[in-house]
């Protein structure tokens, strides 16, 4: 069987209509991600800041006794539907009362990050009624860049977007640094998060609207930051 060959193309050249269609698929791809980079922030003026910062807004560890409380007291009204003929209430009332007592203990969790304005250090406290602890949370040689990142929500009759500003560490974690807050646009949060950048001496990154912060360590120990948008 022999091979026919078909003369005259330059099979070397793309055709003009795949040229084209990579040509909009990267349009779509550069709007669709968009890669960034931090920009040196000045420092404040000497003497303009307090020696600590306190940063407070609800942290992971704040959220678990209320909610592992929720999580026990409906366990102990599925029990109590269970075994109210066999046991009666004991049982399913003892279960709850467990649950409301790590709920009423929330009380007694007060947690914070503190920044030390003269070491640019930033520390976490941790609270448990009368019992204290201050330990280092993130260093200057840590921090990679300040930013925003965007999150999109969806509802039966709503969409939304919330904001919140996030550190991005040189090992490409994402820490957040504050609660997320429904909002229209990034512009408010960039503000904080740069003169949060100014405090800390790092590198600030401009979010913009409607966009979802993503991080990553290269291999050749950089960071890469992009953002990516997201559509309801």
């Amino acid at each position: 069987m022999g091979l026919n060959f078909i003369g005259g193309g330059n099979f070397s050249e793309e055709p003009e209509d795949l040229k084209q269609a990579a040509a909009e698929q990267n349009a779509q791809n550069e709007a669709y991600r968009i890669e960034a980079f931090p920009v040196k922030v000045e420092d404040p003026e000497p003497g303009s800041l307090p020696p600590h910062i306190k940063i407070d807004f609800t942290i992971a560890e704040e959220s678990i006794l209320p909610g592992c409380g929720c999580v026990i007291i409906f366990g102990g009204f599925f029990l109590l539907n269970v075994t109210w003929n066999l046991l009666g209430p004991y049982p399913a009332g003892f279960i709850m009362a467990i649950g409301l007592i790590l709920i009423l203990m929330r009380a007694g969790v007060d947690n914070f990050y503190v920044i030390n304005t003269a070491e640019r250090k930033i520390y976490y406290r941790r609270k448990f009624f009368n019992q204290s602890s201050i330990t280092p949370f993130l260093e200057p040689d840590d921090i990679f860049a300040v930013s925003v990142s965007g999150a999109s929500h969806t509802s039966k009759s709503s969409k939304w977007w919330d904001y919140r500003i996030v550190i991005i560490k040189k090992d490409g974690k994402i820490v957040d640094f504050s609660d997320a807050e429904r909002s229209d646009c990034a512009l408010e949060f960039n503000k904080k998060a740069l003169g949060l950048a100014a405090v800390l001496g790092c590198g600030y990154i401009e979010s913009p609207d409607k966009r979802e912060l993503f991080a990553s360590k290269e291999l050749n120990g950089g960071v890469k930051v992009y953002f990516i948008k997201k559509d309801y």
